[in-house]
């Protein structure tokens, strides 16, 4: 078909079509990344795919999928190549909506008329509301690609009614309703166009065979929907790890799926405004040609399929009572509507060549007019940056606590926030997560609504979007630096000292296994007096630094160069949004006792195994040295904070710290686990370092129908709020248990960031066999670091 296309039309008309489809791919993959999320589905998609799924776990509305198993499963086909991030759902969505060009440009070509698929893929091509979803993470664009796979078939049915294009016309209609649900009334009007398309047939040609050739088209389209019911079956019987809630399945979750709440009255005007999104001038191109369809002898050809395609599911959605308004159901009459406008343009084109020379000229100016009225509705969406993107953009490499966010961004903290967000209801919570270097950014969510932050227990009193107020301009609006003054006198701290050492200070780069005679003979130092009422001192910066670097901030007395605290920092892995990570974020607070010394030294270094290193020139960038009165009530807040003082138990733990950091940094990072029980390991607290990034690893191999569990358990010792005393807490995070149950050895692996407080972990690895003769093997349990 490709080869015939080539011999039928000019250079000149393949050079346009090319023309066409660079605009389709420019329009939708660049800056994608920066798109983001826009919507709960797609929060809830990632969500459920890279966090729920992963633990076997399916149950309640999301355990069905959202009626859209088949989309699920192309998402995860795109994870498999793009990795589990939510760029895999971004490039899935924009390479279908190019795939869709494509095919209608064929369709077009083939069926209805030279030049009809050129100019009704140029319309398609920069089409708001085509290139709108085709940026984002919906199902929209995945159940339009096979819908535009069905238009083909049930074109070709014209011409060849085989038995493979009856069969392969409902395998793409099954595959389009298995994506997204909205889409069965578009799929009643295919069989029903097909049903009609066997009829004609039968009475022109006096013959019954595509009779019988016409069930394979229910037959196709009942394939995909019977298969994702089955795996609900499938998974319940012989999966016994797997939990499924007895209300789960596909059939039950796409008849909920069509009876959602009506979100606008239900007219035909509501839907065509579906059409008018890309331009007036579209839909009343859309009308008209329309018309003229009508009154031409393409009516008895495709006229009556295209009218039908366009008009049919919109009649179907106001009259049918109880089915979801929402305009996004429709976008596939937007596909139709370009047909439309296409053939009605390629008519014409034709009338005016037969009458005056020139249609090269004519077809080159049609399509770039229809491929400039789309961009000029398009090309915005190309900059719209998403909000959540533009906080991530500001933060950049720091740590930020969170809102209680509302609905509508739930999910934020899984894509933008993971592993650096504290949700906080209260000015003090805000507060502690500062002080305590958790977090030096404030992202103000759900401002207006976050009625928790009104408690008196801690000033001010106001409520969090008063920080909106007082003349200080932030960029953007709902994200705050607390170390800026305005807010931190918001916060009730007050700024006695201030000091800003040279921003160019070079750091001597030193091998990590002489790091700690490095401590007392650093590049960076600094010496200063400590001011009588302070009680709070904050460092904070921002160095250049490569995957697993490590930044050491010590602060000693001059006097004794053994009386010192040590704060360490690791580089951060790189992120599916910054796969490039360069700068690092420094902010450290100590808190001042009573046992202060007279003057204190600030020794900041780097230790890094980069090679060579002497190549790497690296300056620290917004160095402040910052000193605060708390306030009798907020002196609590800072108990986490380390404290300079001539304790000998915490400069052997220093040491100990040092000398650890050192042999994991040089050796492979690889720590063989003692079993303490019956399927029990215990990983003791001097094989790992506290606020870092671990995968806990091993080989498991059970028979049929056995399976086992890996549990880690955490331990840990943390301060009492009220008494002072230390507790044990026992906590299970997210995604810290993982199913197996393959017959053969397998790898498999539990990622977990340990607490900034002593723990003891302990891993369970147990076999959740359902018959009395399962067995489940272990070997090679080991633990590494991914710091490194």
């Amino acid at each position: 078909m490709l080869g015939h296309l080539l011999r039928r039309f000019s250079k000149y008309h393949l050079f346009l079509a090319c023309l066409v489809l660079l605009v389709a791919v420019s329009v939708r993959f660049v800056d994608l990344r920066g798109q983001g999320f826009s919507g709960s589905d797609e929060f809830a998609h990632y969500q459920f795919l890279a966090h729920i799924l992963p633990t076997y776990e399916l149950t309640g509305d999301s355990g069905s999928l959202w009626a859209r198993p088949f989309s699920f499963l192309i998402a995860h086909l795109s994870m498999v190549f793009v990795g589990v991030s939510p760029d895999a759902l971004l490039y899935r969505c924009a390479t279908l909506g190019v795939l869709t060009v494509i095919v209608i440009y064929f369709v077009g070509e083939v069926h209805l008329g030279r030049n009809v698929g050129l100019l009704a893929s140029s319309l398609l091509a920069a089409c708001y509301a085509m290139v709108y979803y085709s940026r984002n993470m919906k199902n929209i664009t995945p159940s339009l690609f096979f819908y535009s796979l069905a238009l083909w078939f049930l074109f070709s049915l014209k011409k060849n009614p085989s038995a493979g294009m009856h069969f392969f016309c409902g395998l793409a209609i099954g595959c389009m309703v298995t994506t997204h649900p909205n889409t069965l009334p578009t799929a009643a009007v295919v069989l029903g166009l097909v049903a009609v398309s066997t009829v004609v047939y039968v009475f022109q040609y006096r013959t019954h065979t595509p009779l019988w050739r016409s069930l394979l088209c229910p037959i196709g389209m009942s394939i995909p929907m019977l298969g994702c019911e089955a795996f609900f079956h499938v998974v319940r019987s012989w999966f016994p790890f797997w939990t499924v809630g007895d209300d789960v399945g596909y059939l039950e979750g796409l008849l909920f799926h069509t009876e959602l709440e009506l979100y606008d009255p239900p007219t035909v005007w509501f839907y065509l405004e579906a059409i008018e999104v890309n331009g007036t001038m579209f839909l009343w191109a859309t009308l008209g040609s329309g018309l003229l369809l009508i009154t031409r002898k393409y009516f008895a050809r495709y006229g009556y399929f295209l009218l039908a395609l366009f008009w049919a599911p919109i009649f179907i959605y106001v009259f049918s009572p109880g089915i979801a308004a929402v305009q996004r159901n429709v976008m596939s009459s937007v596909i139709v509507a370009c047909l439309i406008c296409g053939l009605g343009a390629g008519s014409a084109l034709e009338k005016l060549t037969a009458a005056i020379p020139g249609k090269t000229v004519l077809l080159s100016v049609l399509v770039s007019a229809f491929l400039g009225y789309g961009l000029m509705n398009s090309v915005p969406i190309v900059g719209n940056t998403s909000a959540a993107q533009k906080i991530w953009n500001y933060i950049e490499v720091g740590r930020a606590s969170i809102t209680r966010p509302s609905k509508p961004v739930y999910a934020w903290n899984h894509y933008y926030f993971q592993d650096r967000t504290l949700v906080c209801d209260t000015w003090s919570e805000v507060l502690r997560n500062y002080v305590s270097r958790r977090a030096e950014y404030l992202v103000c969510l759900n401002a207006t609504e976050a009625t928790e932050l009104v408690q008196a227990d801690y000033p001010p009193t106001a409520k969090f979007h008063a920080l909106l107020s007082g003349g200080t301009t932030y960029s953007p609006a709902s994200v705050y630096d607390l170390g800026s003054e305005p807010v931190l006198e918001r916060l009730g701290l007050s700024k006695i000292l201030s000091l800003a050492p040279p921003l160019s200070w070079p750091l001597r780069i030193h091998p990590s296994r002489n790091l700690e005679d490095a401590i007392r003979d650093s590049a960076l130092t600094f010496e200063f007096a400590i001011p009588s009422e302070a009680s709070l001192l904050m460092v904070r910066g921002k160095v250049p630094v490569a995957t697993g670097d490590l930044v050491a901030v010590a602060l000693g007395d001059t006097g004794d160069p053994f009386r010192y605290g040590l704060e360490l920092i690791r580089a951060k892995p790189p992120s599916p949004l910054n796969p490039v990570r360069s700068m690092e974020s420094i902010q450290t607070t100590w808190r001042i006792g009573d046992d202060r010394p007279d003057m204190l030294k600030l020794s900041l270094l780097l230790a890094s195994n980069s090679a060579p290193m002497s190549s790497r020139h690296v300056e620290v960038d917004a160095f402040q040295i910052t000193f605060h009165d708390l306030g009798e009530r907020a002196y609590g807040l800072a108990d986490e904070s380390p404290v300079v003082a001539p304790n000998a138990t915490r400069r052997k733990e220093i040491g100990r710290t040092l000398a650890r950091y050192a042999q994991n940094y040089e050796t492979e990072p690889k720590i063989e686990l003692e079993q303490s029980g019956p399927g029990i390991y215990y990983i003791p607290p001097e094989v790992y370092m506290p606020n870092t990034r671990y995968r806990l690893q091993f080989e498991a191999k059970t028979n049929l129908k056995t399976s086992g569990r890996a549990v880690l358990l955490v331990r840990a010792q943390q301060p009492s709020p009220t008494s002072g005393h230390r507790y044990l807490l026992e906590r299970y995070p997210l995604n810290t248990y993982v199913w197996f149950w393959k017959p053969w050895w397998t790898t498999y692996s539990i990622e977990f960031t340990t607490l900034p407080t002593l723990e003891t972990i302990e891993v369970h690895l147990e076999n959740r066999n359902i018959r009395l003769d399962g067995e489940v093997d272990f070997r090679n349990v080991e633990l590494l670091d991914l710091s490194v």
